[in-house]
């Protein structure tokens, strides 16, 4: 089972995707009303907050792997991976790259404007060509990266459906990975799970169907 932290556009999307492909697949929800959509595509609607540890707790039971979303406030995040260390340890993917999953399956590119490093929560550096090789390594098909300008990005998240504040913010943020400023890696992960951090070639591996 992979849990879905929000039922945002990014992760109500890649539910909507893991359940068309047969994966089970659980959404954390606000208002579990408003996503009446997924349930019937399939998806196991759960109530809950990620400000409420105990609802996270919840919709933990059974999960192997997390799609992690969340709108970039530490408390939620490190509240999704305290539960997920409770239960097990399970796997916790990264929302940005998901964000990019129609575009890698429909048009088998994608773009950005951080040209050189990127920091993967993983053990290893990588740029977003090295991203894209990974991508072709693992579905079998030739993934490519096009670096584009912040203007571009922050439009492209604009239509994403961001607030303009927001996506300008984003697409600066970005541009500091283009500078070196992610040109690390760290044992954040492996301190805080016990387990050592998933590579993006296994990550890419465990959610193969989305990206498909």
């Amino acid at each position: 089972m992979i849990l879905v932290t929000t039922t945002g556009k990014v992760g109500s999307e890649a539910s909507r995707l893991l359940a068309k492909r047969g994966v089970p697949v659980r959404v954390l929800a606000h208002h579990p009303s408003k996503v009446a959509a997924l349930a019937e595509a399939g998806v196991d609607v759960v109530e809950g907050d990620l400000d409420v540890p105990e609802s996270i707790d919840v919709a933990m039971q059974g999960v192997s792997s997390v799609v992690l979303v969340s709108p970039a406030i530490p408390v939620q995040e490190f509240n999704v991976i305290e539960s997920a260390m409770q239960a097990g340890g399970a796997g916790v993917g990264m929302q940005n790259f998901l964000m990019l999953a129609r575009a890698v399956a429909s048009s088998g590119s994608f773009a950005s404007c951080t040209e050189t490093t990127y920091w993967p929560t993983g053990p290893e550096r990588l740029s977003y060509a090295d991203a894209a090789r990974v991508l072709s390594n693992v579905l079998g098909r030739e993934i490519s990266f096009r670096p584009i300008t912040c203007e571009e990005q922050k439009q492209a998240m604009i239509d994403a459906g961001l607030p303009e504040v927001v996506a300008d913010d984003n697409a600066k943020a970005l541009t500091l990975f283009a500078d070196g400023d992610a040109d690390y890696v760290t044992d954040d992960v492996p301190g805080l799970l016990g387990r050592p951090a998933r590579s993006f070639e296994q990550f890419v591996t465990d959610f193969a169907v989305t990206f498909s």
